[in-house]
């Protein structure tokens, strides 16, 4: 079962309320717009739509969008069981801000809302990787 929140963080932003909040079919293409930019390509759609349709099914995957009159970020967290840990644990397999909201805190609001929703489920640890040759999706 897929967990919905109506609302999970609000924080006053320079044109009004901006909310974290988990993402929902209706944001499917700004999402798709976000994921070229990390990735610097143009991916396929009906590929990315037929990821996103299956993600979103996922009981074990949380998409938050950062948002007020549009996305400007979002971050993915997958639970995983492994043999090895005590407790379930997360992994952060997107994390992407709009290049012209960089430098405004948004990534580490992300990052530290993920770090509240793993104390939540009682993750053992959250871990983030990125491939080296991301610079520019590297700037938070």
């Amino acid at each position: 079962m897929f967990l919905l929140f109506k609302c999970d963080m609000m924080d006053i932003g320079k044109r009004g309320i901006v909310m974290i909040k988990e993402a929902t079919y209706q944001d499917k293409d700004d999402i798709f717009t976000l994921m070229n930019e990390l990735e610097n390509n143009t991916l396929s759609k009906e590929m990315f739509d037929q990821q996103y349709e299956a993600c979103m099914k996922n009981e074990h995957f949380y998409l938050y969008i950062y948002k007020d009159r549009d996305i400007k970020g979002c971050i993915s967290l997958y639970l995983q069981n492994y043999l090895h840990h005590q407790r379930q644990t997360g992994e952060i397999g997107e994390l992407i801000v709009k290049k012209e909201y960089r430098n405004q805190q948004i990534g580490k609001k992300l990052l530290q809302f993920v770090e509240n929703k793993g104390k939540e489920l009682q993750l053992e640890e959250i871990s983030l990787s990125s491939h080296m040759k991301k610079v520019d999706s590297n700037i938070l």
